[in-house]
């Protein structure tokens, strides 16, 4: 786990006086005086008995840059440079991240909108991707993938930035264990007004915990009922008790849900179940939620119920010829699933719901990094991926 926030020492070194020498006292001296040039220029080889812990400018000389390009519809194409010279190129124009993809996605992306005006409708298309890539490749369907991450990130550009949405962001953090409440607690001292916010996370999964999204470990599809804990659980984490909407809470309680599923989760029927809520402002809300988990979850374990059968006919010995029949058919009823997800892909799974979900559903153990940049905050977090 690596941290960088605002409010954190630009500057930090150990002193040990013992070991100081007549240099060490200079370059301390005019340290107290705020002149830091002594240290900054001997930062490659300090006096006896100061050692650099940190420091701002070393650390902004030595990082470098990355280009994300996210890449949509490869197994379409015999190569990823064949998709790059005959796919189309789109480009979030919020968050800056590049798209290259087939052009059948292509349409599906832009369709009657025109994706440059409306990003939230490319990031749906990527959340989607995000789904069906990462079932795909634990599937089996592919004998020699290309080595790729599947990422699964959101982004989100605020023109004002209160404290109830630098909160939200926060949150998510913490939900995900990227950051403490302590840690919250004091990026949102004082209060007031944060100004122009950037809020950007990220996560990534390799092929082994793509499959433990949908498999346990003993190879058996995970439940339509623990993808409806996890969803509940993402979705508690993000509302802050307290706050407009921690009505919210009431629907998803674990004792509750299941009056709701057998309501059918309408606005109409969830009425009854919480009479001292309002019906038109706070009950749809909460109707909201419940249609947002059910989707997912039972996506999610329908998805995982394909890909068991799917893994199952692909694992035999010997192999079935890829042209058989057989083949595929398995293939048919696996893309029929996959394009079922695509079809019915609720609008708020691109959001950060979506990423703490699933972050959830590999036991927290993504690789995972956030940006959090504002004039009063900014706050850079990294989880390295663990088996």
């Amino acid at each position: 786990m690596q941290s960088d926030s605002s409010q954190e020492a630009a500057f930090l070194y150990e002193i040990n006086l013992n070991d100081l020498g007549p240099d060490g006292r200079t370059a301390i001296q005019d340290a107290l005086k705020l002149n830091l040039s002594s240290l900054w220029k001997s930062s490659g080889s300090l006096p006896n008995g100061i050692r650099e812990i940190k420091n701002v400018l070393t650390t902004t000389r030595t990082k470098g840059h990355s280009l994300k390009i996210n890449v949509l519809g490869l197994y379409n194409y015999s190569s990823s440079s064949d998709l790059a010279l005959q796919g189309t190129v789109l480009t979030d124009q919020e968050s800056g991240q590049i798209v290259i993809t087939d052009t059948a996605t292509a349409t599906r992306i832009s369709g009657s909108i025109n994706f440059l005006a409306d990003s939230d409708k490319l990031r749906k298309v990527l959340a989607q991707s995000f789904l069906i890539t990462a079932a795909y490749r634990c599937s089996g369907l592919v004998a020699h993938a290309p080595s790729l991450k599947v990422s699964y990130w959101h982004f989100a550009d605020h023109a004002q930035t209160d404290q109830p949405t630098m909160a939200g962001n926060l949150n998510v953090l913490l939900a995900m264990g990227l950051i403490s409440s302590g840690q919250v607690q004091e990026s949102l001292t004082p209060a007031g007004d944060f100004g122009r916010s950037t809020f950007h996370l990220n996560t990534d999964y390799d092929d082994a915990l793509s499959q433990s999204l949908f498999l346990r470990s003993d190879g058996q599809p995970r439940t339509v009922e623990e993808y409806g804990q996890i969803g509940r659980n993402a979705m508690r984490q993000l509302i802050q008790p307290g706050g407009d909407d921690a009505f919210r809470l009431r629907g998803l309680d674990d004792a509750a849900w299941p009056q709701m599923e057998e309501a059918g989760g309408t606005v109409v029927n969830l009425a009854p179940l919480f009479p001292d809520l309002h019906q038109d402002s706070q009950i749809p809300v909460i109707a909201g939620d419940y249609v947002l988990i059910e989707w997912w979850a039972t996506a999610m374990a329908r998805m995982a119920q394909s890909l068991v059968g799917a893994k199952r006919f692909f694992a035999q010995t010997p192999p079935p010829a890829p042209d058989s029949p057989e083949s595929k058919k398995a293939q048919a009823d696996l893309w029929q699933q996959m394009a079922e997800v695509a079809r019915n892909t609720h609008d708020r799974f691109s959001d950060p719901w979506g990423v703490v979900a699933m972050d959830l559903a590999s036991g927290l153990k993504s690789a995972a990094s956030a940006q959090v940049v504002s004039p009063r905050l900014t706050l850079r977090v990294e989880r390295t991926p663990t088996n």
